[in-house]
């Protein structure tokens, strides 16, 4: 399997603002026929990284190197910012390889790249962007889902990668089109499961393409949100985050904040979201739990914008 891919032509694509030769078929990313930035290719993956600065329960980082080891799906060994090499499992599903090459792996080779990399989804309003932090299920697909219902672009879901120009003002650069939303979401949104793909085969989380409503070009962040389900029954409520507090949300939604120290990126890292608070207003939106309307918290984001 491996030498027949390595025989075939590999597929070129552009997402997260660098172009990438795959040998892999990744649907979810749009094709693209201009420089490559980085290569991801199949080869032999060792189960130990030497001279590792950190190991975590799937990783092992130090600097340049970081092995992912997702046991029955591959082994991903992404190094220099530039490359990663993915070892398959035998029988691990096209769709299980794809689903941690495009988060974990793509998360780390950013990091690298000198990236900052949050969890968050990002929309863009007029010629900016709102960027939605927050826990897994926290909601944030769905309100990008409601977001673009509304007349929005989609940057991306899952990873923000974000970078700072020579004036400094941060800017979130377009993923791919396609959101990943949990059962009860789709129904929300009237979406038959039967008609899309699982992100995984054993989760209930599923692919949802955009044909419409993504937008393929940077934008400058205008306001970051962190998601939080409460309990006022009066429905959504904004309220800003200040001061050190901001640092601390970004620090904890930072994707991949375990590999920071292992791949020597975490002073880098802390920079940036420094500079982020100095510029970036934040918030906290909450809203009811259970399935509350979403129209009430698309209201106050677009208020606050325009604000």
């Amino acid at each position: 399997m491996k030498d027949a891919a390595a025989l075939s032509e590999p597929h070129q694509y552009r997402a997260f603002g660098v172009g990438i030769s795959s040998c892999l078929a990744l649907p979810e990313l749009l094709p693209d026929s201009g420089p490559t930035d980085i290569a991801v290719a199949y080869g032999d993956v060792a189960p130990e990284l030497p001279n590792a600065a950190s190991i975590g329960v799937r990783f092992q980082a130090r600097p340049g190197q970081l092995l992912l080891d997702v046991q029955g799906v591959a082994r991903y060994l992404v190094q220099d910012g530039n490359q990663i090499i993915i070892d398959r499992y035998p029988m691990a599903s096209d769709d299980c390889v794809r689903s941690f090459l495009l988060s974990s792996a793509f998360a780390a080779l950013l990091l690298e790249r000198g990236n900052l990399v949050l969890h968050a989804s990002t929309v863009g309003i007029g010629d900016e962007s709102v960027v939605f932090l927050g826990r897994s299920s926290s909601g944030k697909s769905a309100l990008a889902m409601a977001m673009q219902a509304r007349g929005h672009a989609i940057l991306g879901d899952e990873l923000c990668v974000i970078n700072f120009p020579a004036n400094g003002t941060p800017r979130a650069f377009p993923g791919f089109p396609e959101l990943k939303l949990w059962i009860d979401t789709l129904d929300r949104f009237k979406l038959d499961s039967g008609n899309l793909r699982r992100v995984r085969p054993m989760i209930e989380k599923y692919a949802v393409r955009l044909e419409e409503g993504f937008t393929s070009r940077p934008r400058e962040i205008k306001h970051a949100y962190f998601l939080k389900n409460g309990h006022d029954p009066a429905g959504a409520i904004s309220s800003p985050i200040r001061g050190t507090n901001k640092i601390g949300v970004l620090r904890n939604c930072t994707y991949g904040v375990l590999f920071l120290h292992g791949l020597e990126r975490h002073v880098q890292s802390f920079r940036q979201i420094a500079a982020i608070t100095a510029i970036v207003p934040m918030s906290r939106l909450q809203w009811p739990e259970g399935r509350s309307p979403l129209d009430p918290l698309v209201d106050v984001v677009e208020r606050d914008f325009l604000a």
